[in-house]
């Protein structure tokens, strides 16, 4: 699935670079306040995580989706880092470090 707004004239998840890039030319940040605000995304991330968790274990119908929630938000802290690489994209910590480690089945985007 591709992103719906296009950045740098390309329609990318990883576009952390490009993102860096947008900030310095159109918004006028510094490298440091954009690593600030990478930092506070992160940050924000890693305080609700255990949370999600807590969620999963009192509502069992939900623990799938908190799986597939710490996933996507582990893969778009990575996203938006500028040094981000297909093969560092991986990712797997963040639903470890809070105990929902197993496996979520990927399904299609027909299905």
């Amino acid at each position: 699935m591709l992103p719906a707004l296009t950045l740098a004239g390309k329609k990318v998840w990883r576009a952390g670079k490009f993102l860096h890039q947008y900030g310095a030319g159109r918004l006028s940040l510094t490298s440091t306040q954009m690593t600030h605000c990478v930092e506070a995304v992160q940050t924000a991330i890693a305080d609700t995580a255990p949370k999600v968790r807590e969620l999963a274990d009192a509502y069992p119908e939900f623990r799938e989706i908190a799986k597939r929630m710490l996933t996507e938000w582990e893969r778009g802290a990575l996203d938006i880092t500028p040094t981000v690489t297909a093969k560092s994209r991986v990712a797997e910590t963040l639903r470890s470090s809070v105990g929902l480690s197993e496996q979520v089945p990927i399904r299609s985007p027909a299905g």
